[in-house]
């Protein structure tokens, strides 16, 4: 749990205040994160965008609303009666630089709202348009043990690059291929390494990984329990990009979820 507490943003009436435009407003700051990352040295050019600083202020205002509620929780001497493990809250005892500390938050924010969302979408987006494995007889292939790499989210830029590049992948580099994960004796095969780095790798790697990989595990294994199977419900079959900080489909994912005939 991030900010201990819920932003309320699913809410049909939102409560008054700047939370209710948070999912929005981080949506469109990564957009235009994306594209200075895809200029390079040329984002010097985007210096002028005002829209930007005042997304980038809208979200700070936001989260620093829950850092003071934790400072004053903190100064006050008041334990939590939860034994969750709250992330603000851990921050605000390790910390003194709100900006700091606002700073690791958003950082956290980002794979856990967007990569796990845009991952599970992704894999649902091609198993609908798989039929050898719309039935769900492949669905652990994409769950994180052997992720298709068309299937999850991916940082813009030379990563995406590397994910596509046939010297590495093959011809049918941008196709969506489960056995490409697996040995011919049917076993998953060992770690790509260097190769595929959806979630970047060493010191940098992405704090959400475990996390995304648990919650998309999770989800489709649900499914697969509770459903035969996928349908395709959108008339456009090509997965067409979508690029803001990372990759996703532009036009959405329309499935249908087929139910299980009762057994008599």
């Amino acid at each position: 749990m991030i900010f201990g507490k819920s932003t309320e943003t699913l809410l049909k009436e939102y409560p008054d205040g700047p939370a209710h435009k948070l999912l929005d407003t981080f949506a469109a700051l990564l957009k235009r994160t994306g594209l200075r990352i895809i200029l390079g040295r040329l984002w010097i050019f985007t210096a002028w965008d005002t829209t930007y600083r005042k997304l980038s202020a809208n979200i700070r205002a936001v989260v620093m609303k829950y850092i003071d509620e934790a400072i004053e929780t903190k100064q006050q001497g008041v334990n939590s009666k939860t034994s969750r493990y709250i992330i603000v809250d851990q921050l605000v005892r390790l910390l003194d630089d709100r900006e700091e500390i606002c700073n690791q938050l958003i950082n956290i924010f980002l794979p856990v709202r967007d990569a796990a969302a845009i991952g599970l979408s992704g894999c649902l987006f091609h198993l609908a348009r798989s039929p050898d494995v719309s039935d769900f007889t492949h669905l652990l292939l994409v769950t994180g043990v052997a992720a298709p790499k068309t299937a999850f989210s991916q940082p813009v830029g030379v990563f995406g690059a590397l994910h596509y590049d046939k010297e590495i992948w093959g011809d049918d580099a941008e196709q969506f291929l489960p056995e490409r994960w697996l040995e011919e004796d049917g076993l998953v095969k060992k770690q790509a390494g260097w190769t595929y780095l959806p979630f970047s790798a060493g010191q940098r790697i992405c704090p959400g990984m475990d996390i995304t990989l648990t919650e998309n595990a999770y989800v489709l294994v649900r499914l697969m329990r509770e459903f035969e199977r996928l349908e395709n419900r959108d008339p456009a079959k090509e997965f067409v990009e979508r690029t803001s900080f990372i990759t996703e489909s532009r036009n959405g994912v329309l499935v249908g979820l087929i139910r299980k005939q009762a057994v008599d």
